[in-house]
């Protein structure tokens, strides 16, 4: 992640949000089939195979 630099002045706050179990269900589903497709993916191409 980059850095954010603040304007002169301005002071930037970041809070936290705690997720819901059904958001952070669905955001690892959402990673792991990704995982998955792109596995696939670089099979079917032969990336990294000689």
């Amino acid at each position: 992640m980059g850095y954010i630099k603040e304007p002169k002045g301005v002071t930037l706050i970041v809070e936290k949000k705690p997720l819901t179990s059904e958001a952070e269900k669905s955001i690892k589903d959402f990673i792991q089939k990704s995982k998955k497709r792109n596995k696939e993916l670089l099979d079917k191409l032969s990336f990294g195979k000689k």
